[in-house]
């Protein structure tokens, strides 16, 4: 009966590691601006249970990019931890325009998330 309830639990913890779930979201802090204002772009990845890979970042093509940094953190609630990290960076535009930043990359085994 205990081999059973060890297998069991064994399984289930087994079950949530692979059904673990990556999540990436992109975001900016205004749509239009001069061209000395600053644009902060914020790519934010979280997962639970998985460690994450170093993600592709977009070119940000028109922009100059004046700083960056990140942060990242840890949660742990009952058993599952929660990874998550932010890049954040701060641009310029170079010039006048309309621009589209292309989404940030993520790869994880053969899945990739945008």
């Amino acid at each position: 009966m205990k081999s059973v309830f060890i297998a069991f639990l064994l399984c289930l913890f087994l079950g949530h590691v692979c059904f673990a779930q990556i999540e990436i979201k992109a975001e900016v802090d205004k749509l239009k601006l001069d061209i000395n204002e600053e644009l902060i772009y914020k790519l934010i990845i979280s997962s639970s249970g998985q460690a994450l890979p170093q993600p592709k970042f977009p070119e940000f093509k028109g922009f100059a990019v004046i700083s960056q940094a990140n942060t990242s953190n840890i949660v742990i609630k009952g058993n599952s931890p929660k990874i998550g990290v932010i890049y954040v960076f701060i641009m310029v535009p170079k010039e006048s325009g309309l621009f589209t930043i292309e989404p940030a990359e993520l790869k994880k085994k053969d899945v990739t998330y945008k």
